[in-house]
């Protein structure tokens, strides 16, 4: 099996990197990839690709991420 790994880990608060994570995910399953975009936002887990939950979707990208009542969870975990 070939397994490859995309990660986007840093930048500045707004300078993207939540948007280009999901038009990279979207762009690899339209290619015929299997792709899982894991939301792991540890700093403000405000998951901005929940905007794009159906775009994700569409595209058969699996997305995990906290969902409900855990996704603004404060858990001291660092």
């Amino acid at each position: 099996m070939d397994f490859r790994r995309h990660i986007v880990v840093f930048g500045e608060a707004g300078s993207g990197k939540s948007e280009i994570a999901i038009n990279l995910a979207i762009q690899l399953a339209r290619t015929g990839e299997h792709v899982t975009l894991v939301d792991l936002d540890l700093v403000k887990p405000f998951l901005r690709s929940r905007g794009a939950l159906e775009a994700l979707s569409k595209a058969h990208v699996t997305l995990v991420a906290p969902e409900g009542e855990h996704a603004s969870s404060d858990l001291p975990i660092l």
